[in-house]
C-alpha cells in the first residue's frame, strides 16, 4: 500500500462488486421489506467509506460502512424470526429475485429440486389432467391417418439414410431417392468440413451443426423435398 496507493482504491472496488452480487436483499441499507415498510435513511458520501479490520472470532476482516456490517453473502447466523432457530443454510438466499430458469417458477408449492419432482406434479392422480381431463375433446392436427407421427419418422429416415444408404418408408428407388442422396451429400459436404457433425456408426439421429456459415437453406429445401415425397 504504502509503494502502490491506487491498491487500495481497487479492493474497495472489488469488495463494493462483490458486495452487491450478494444474493440477500435484506443485506441492503435501502432495503424495504412490502409487508413491513420502513423509512430509509439518508447516508451522506463520508459514510460511504469501508474499514477493514481483522476479527480474530471469525478468522476473517470485518468490513464495516453506511454505518452497518457489510457481508458479501447471506449471513449464515440468521435466524427464523417465527420460531427463532437458526435457518438452515440451504434455505439461505440463492436469488435475489424467483429465478425464470427454475421449474419452481411456473408452478405453486411444494418447490421442484428434481425431475421426479416434475414427473409426480405432472402425474398426480388428484391434479393431473392425464388422469382427470377437463374441456372438449378433440383430435389433434393429422392425426386422422397418423400423419403426425408418421411425418417425424419420416424425416428421421432422411438422417439415418446418410450413414446406411436404406430407407424404411418406401421403395429404394424413384425422386425420393434422388433427394435422399443430395441430402446425403449435402450432409458429407457438412461433416468433412467440420461444419456438421455426426458420430460414426452411431444410432442415434442426432445432426449437430457447427457453424453458422454452413448452407442450411440448403438442408431445408432437401428436407421439405423429402417430407412430401
Amino acid at each position: 500500500m504504502k509503494n502502490y496507493p491506487e491498491l487500495k482504491c481497487y479492493k474497495d472496488v472489488v469488495f463494493w462488486w462483490k458486495f452487491f452480487l450478494n444474493t440477500d436483499r435484506k443485506v441492503f441499507p435501502n432495503y424495504s421489506d412490502p409487508e413491513n415498510p420502513r423509512d430509509i435513511p439518508r447516508l451522506d458520501r463520508m459514510n460511504a467509506q469501508l474499514n477493514f479490520a481483522w476479527d480474530d472470532a471469525q478468522g476473517a476482516y470485518e468490513v464495516t460502512g453506511l454505518g452497518i456490517s457489510l457481508k458479501c453473502r447471506p449471513d449464515p447466523r440468521q435466524v427464523n424470526p417465527l420460531t427463532g432457530k437458526p435457518i438452515d443454510p440451504q434455505h439461505l438466499p440463492t436469488h435475489r429475485f424467483p429465478s425464470t430458469a427454475t421449474p419452481s417458477f411456473y408452478v405453486p408449492l411444494p418447490a421442484i429440486k428434481t425431475e421426479d419432482d416434475e414427473v409426480d406434479l405432472i402425474l398426480h392422480p388428484l391434479k393431473s389432467e392425464l388422469n382427470f381431463p377437463i374441456g372438449d375433446k378433440f383430435d389433434l392436427d393429422g392425426s386422422d391417418e397418423g400423419e403426425r407421427w408418421n411425418l417425424p419418422i419420416h424425416l428421421l429416415d432422411a438422417i439415418f439414410y446418410t450413414q446406411t444408404g436404406k430407407v424404411s418408408t418406401f421403395e429404394n428407388r424413384g425422386l425420393a431417392v434422388d433427394i435422399l442422396k443430395r441430402l446425403s451429400n449435402c450432409v458429407q459436404q457438412g461433416v468433412t468440413a467440420r461444419n456438421l457433425q455426426m458420430l460414426p456408426h452411431s444410432k442415434s439421429p442426432h445432426l449437430l451443426s457447427l457453424s453458422l456459415l454452413f448452407p442450411h437453406p440448403d438442408l431445408f429445401l432437401l428436407f421439405a423435398s423429402h417430407s412430401v415425397e
